[in-house]
């Protein structure tokens, strides 16, 4: 297993290098482990699908060309942007196959079952996988305490960030209140729509 992990590495090194062929729509913003640092309301300008929602199920497999996929299924509490339903498949590069094979690709945020997550997603690839804006800046995950009260943590950790002119890394673990994440991403989401509708009235 430990000699597979770190073949999963090295072949998540070299895959993450190739991302842009994989996702053209990320343009600079993200490539082999390095991303563009952003701020939300930008994050969220760049994606295809933001979602709220629990993780319910995940299972790895490995497309055609042999990448392995795992397929994360939500139980969607809300959706912010794009296609509203109440339960989506999201499918991110990497993975555990049964088999003890794996693909880690660096920066590219992980999930869990049962997980309460809010994602921002780019477009579907057309090997049908999708790709948190940002890497770590599309995931944030929700954590509920004691007192009824909820905090958002975010997963920017792993990967570079090109901050300007800087290169920098970031820890994981940023903490955003929940009810600002929220209240922000609703307001990008009016905001985003508001700006649709006038290119339509033109």
């Amino acid at each position: 297993m430990r000699a597979t992990l770190l073949l999963a590495l090295t072949v998540g090194t070299v895959l993450g290098a190739a991302l842009p062929a994989f996702f053209p729509s990320l343009g600079a913003t993200s490539r082999a482990g390095t991303a563009v640092l952003m701020g939300l309301e930008e994050v969220f300008g760049h994606s295809d699908l933001v979602v709220e929602g629990r993780v319910i199920a995940g299972t790895a497999g490995r497309d055609a060309d042999g990448t392995i996929y795992t397929d994360w299924e939500l139980d969607v509490e809300r959706t912010f942007w794009g296609d509203d339903r109440p339960t989506q498949v999201v499918r991110l590069p990497g993975g555990v196959l049964p088999n003890g094979d794996g693909l880690l690709l660096p920066g590219v945020p992980r999930l869990a079952v049962g997980e309460d997550v809010v994602l921002l997603l780019g477009e579907t690839s057309r090997a049908g996988l999708r790709m948190p804006i940002g890497l770590g800046q599309g995931k944030y995950r929700v954590v509920r305490h004691l007192d009824g009260s909820r905090t958002a943590v975010g997963a920017a950790g792993g990967a570079t960030y090109v901050d300007g002119e800087r290169v920098r890394r970031m820890p994981g673990g940023r903490r955003l209140g929940y009810a600002e994440l929220v209240a922000r991403l609703e307001a990008a989401s009016q905001a985003r729509a508001a700006t649709a509708g006038e290119g339509d009235d033109r």
